[in-house]
């Protein structure tokens, strides 16, 4: 079992930088991440980390 399984993580400023790797930390260990921020694209987004549901 993952350490974050069954968990929902809500990210701040997760877009890039420093919020991104916050962001990707949880999701490595099993947390559902959602990030919010200023709407700026997905540049910093990996293609398997972009999903809509």
């Amino acid at each position: 079992m993952s350490r974050f399984s069954n968990e929902i993580a809500v990210v701040t400023g997760g877009g890039t930088g420093i919020g991104l790797a916050a962001a990707r930390r949880p999701a490595d260990e099993g947390a559902t991440v959602v990030i919010v921020g200023p709407s700026r694209g997905v540049e910093g987004c990996r293609e398997g980390d972009r999903r809509s549901d």
